[in-house]
């Protein structure tokens, strides 16, 4: 695990733990700032992922709009739905509008936790196993991404089934 990605766990559990003592003491400038720290810890995590990917130091971005266009390169769609999702609840709203819906953020620090664990996994939540007769074999990403964007792929047949695993 590199750097950027130890620092997004690590903020990312400071977050949550001023957003829990927000709630308590009822001080929405605290959630705020917590929902600062998540939002560093999702742009930490993205660099982590990017360096993964084979993304050089230099190459990383430093804008929205080159974040934004990596994790379009990189990145596969529930990535991106997090990010979204992140972006709009915690950056925008909570952050720089000062709109603090604690239902709502606690849903958006389980994106910005997923998202990191996605991260960590090469864009991946669960292991997924291609499983043909009791014998295991990991699908991958290709194969994966074609089982995800389109079901008609003759490998896909009754004959295979995927299974999750925690």
């Amino acid at each position: 695990m590199n750097s950027y990605l130890t620092q997004a766990k690590r903020l990312y559990h400071l977050a949550l733990t001023e957003l829990n003592e927000s709630k308590k003491a009822k001080d929405e400038d605290i959630a705020s700032e917590a929902a600062g720290k998540a939002w560093i810890a999702t742009t930490d995590a993205l660099h982590g992922f990017l360096l993964s990917q084979g993304l050089s130091e230099k190459g990383l971005p430093k804008t929205e709009r080159h974040r934004h266009d990596l994790l379009a390169q990189y990145g596969n769609k529930k990535m991106r739905l997090l990010y979204r999702s992140i972006i709009g609840e915690i950056h925008q709203n909570a952050y720089y509008g000062g709109i603090i819906n604690y239902t709502l953020l606690y849903e958006a620090f389980y994106d910005v936790k997923e998202f990191v664990h996605r991260c960590e996994n090469g864009g991946w939540t669960k292991l997924k196993l291609l499983t043909t007769n009791n014998k295991h074999k990991i699908i991958t990403k290709t194969k994966l991404n074609n089982y995800e964007n389109s079901k008609k792929h003759s490998w896909t047949n009754n004959y295979f089934r995927i299974v999750d695993y925690n």
